[in-house]
């Protein structure tokens, strides 16, 4: 199992805006699916979605990812995977 945190960043630039992310992540065989939902004030608005991991020792952004994360992401529920053994190198000792 590995241990790690999963961010997720949103990248919107707007004034006076009302944003809720709620997050689950599971680990699905060697990768971890990821289901997020997001919840805005304005219901037209999208957001850019990237995801993250975080060590001790390091931040970086999760090298195989498929699914809902990237441009232009709506409101609502979306689900990504994560390979989680693609980025395996990254960490040192016990994982």
């Amino acid at each position: 199992i590995i241990h790690t945190c999963l961010g997720l960043i949103l990248m919107q630039f707007v004034l006076a805006q009302n944003i809720e992310l709620a997050v689950q992540a599971t680990l699905v065989g060697d990768s971890v699916s990821v289901t997020y939902t997001l919840s805005d004030s304005l219901p037209t608005r999208t957001f850019k979605v990237e995801a993250w991991g975080v060590t001790e020792n390091d931040t970086f952004p999760l090298g195989e990812v498929s699914g809902d994360i990237g441009e232009r992401m709506s409101l609502g529920e979306h689900t990504f995977l994560w390979d989680a053994l693609a980025d395996l190198e990254r960490f040192d000792g016990t994982v």
